[in-house]
């Protein structure tokens, strides 16, 4: 396994190679804000996500990938995912939304909000509430 360490400008980066890694350096760094992608070797970003939610529950894991399904956004999202983007994103934006993660705001890629409040909405009309596990209210 490896991973690259950088110090730049006050902020602290660790790249991990692969979802193992991922959890070990969050456990042992305590980061605010981790970029976790969906596709890794060894282990997905929604199992790392999971394992890191509960070990390291201050940290705030924000998905940046290509996949762009509704059902992945709602599976790494219920795992403690802090929001979800996709890597179209330009710099200045990406950089906003880790600030927003950082600060406690949910963040999804605008482009997959409208889709998602859809699936969200439709669950609710067949009898459950899928926001419940988002934190959402009915409301």
């Amino acid at each position: 396994m490896y991973g690259t360490y950088l110090k730049s400008k006050g902020c602290e980066v660790f790249v991990a190679s692969d979802g193992a890694m991922a959890i070990e350096k969050a456990e042992w760094l305590c980061p605010d804000v981790i970029v976790m992608d969906v596709a890794m070797p060894l282990l997905n970003g929604l199992e790392a996500t999971r394992q890191i939610s509960k070990t390291v529950p201050s940290a705030k894991v924000l998905v940046l990938t290509s996949y762009d399904d509704e059902e992945c956004v709602a599976q790494l999202m219920e795992a403690g995912a802090a929001g979800y983007l996709l890597k179209s994103l330009g710099g200045a934006e990406l950089v906003s939304y880790l600030e927003r993660a950082r600060d406690g705001q949910v963040v999804v890629d605008p482009s997959l909000a409208s889709r998602l409040a859809l699936v969200l909405d439709n669950g609710k009309r067949m009898g459950g509430w899928p926001g419940a596990h988002l934190g959402l209210s009915r409301r």
